[in-house]
């Protein structure tokens, strides 16, 4: 084990002593050294296999949910809003085309311009 620590790499940082004192307590309630605490949370965070249970860190798959859905919902508001007016665009362009399926074709339109001009030309003709 000491050679173990001997090869790790070793981090210095400060905490303010506050936040310090209530991590000591933290991790002592939990059962946990400074150490694991840390090195199970990076294990965590970076995806690999811990070496103590996740709950010993406070951390629970629901949580980060919990957690998670509550930065995302404002989006959810957002995506609300937006699929609310595509709909109301479809709504419009379903109108739209109905509207112009209802329109003679412009062949139909061209053949009937013919058919009265030929009909006016043919009683002036005649």
């Amino acid at each position: 084990m000491t050679e173990q620590r001997r090869k790790s790499k070793q981090f210095n940082f400060r905490l303010d002593e506050a936040l310090a004192g209530r991590f000591e307590e933290y991790c002592n309630g939990r059962g946990l050294t400074l150490t694991q605490f840390f090195e199970n949370s990076i294990r965590l965070a970076i995806g690999e296999p811990l070496t103590i249970p996740q709950e010993a860190l406070g951390y629970t798959p629901s949580s980060s949910i919990a957690v998670a859905s509550q930065n995302i919902a404002p989006v959810d508001i957002n995506l609300a809003d937006r699929v609310a007016e595509l709909e109301e665009t479809v709504k419009q362009m379903a109108s739209r085309i109905e509207t112009l399926s209802n329109t003679p074709d412009i062949n139909e339109l061209i053949e009937a311009a013919i058919a009265r001009r030929s009909e006016s030309l043919g009683k002036l003709a005649a």
